[in-house]
C-alpha cells in the first residue's frame, strides 16, 4: 500500500512505495500522477546481480531493459538494467547501481492497445 501523504494538498505523486532489496536497506520508489515510477536512491546488486523487487503496483506489463551507470570501486561503467513483469530488477553483480532520479513509465499497464 502506498504512503500517499496529506490528502488535502494537491501533489504530483500517487504515493511512495517500499522496495525490497538484497542489501537489507530501506529503499523507496514514487509513482507519479503520470504513471512514472521514480527511484529515490541508488542500489547495490548482490553476487547474483539481483538489485531489488518492485511492489506489484509498480511492475511493468512487459520486460524492460535500460542502460545505467554502475560503479565498482573507483570504476564507472555503463551496464544493462533489466526489470521483468514480476518486478525483479537485475544488473551486473556486486556493483552500485545509480538509480536516484531514474524513472520509467507504466502507462501501458492501463492503456494497452491505445
Amino acid at each position: 500500500m502506498a504512503e500517499t501523504g496529506n490528502p488535502n494538498v494537491y501533489t504530483i505523486y500517487r504515493g511512495k512505495y517500499s522496495v525490497t532489496a538484497p542489501d537489507n536497506l530501506t529503499h523507496y520508489c514514487m509513482l507519479s500522477n503520470t504513471n512514472d515510477v521514480i527511484f529515490c536512491g541508488d542500489y547495490t546488486s548482490d553476487s547474483n546481480g539481483d538489485v531489488a523487487t518492485l511492489p506489484s503496483e509498480l511492475c511493468p506489463e512487459s520486460n524492460l531493459k535500460f542502460a545505467v551507470c554502475t560503479t565498482n570501486g573507483n570504476t564507472d561503467s555503463i551496464n544493462i538494467l533489466e526489470i521483468d513483469v514480476n518486478g525483479e530488477i537485475t544488473c551486473v553483480a556486486n556493483e552500485v547501481i545509480h538509480l536516484k532520479g531514474f524513472s520509467f513509465n507504466i502507462s501501458c499497464n492501463y492503456y494497452s492497445g491505445a
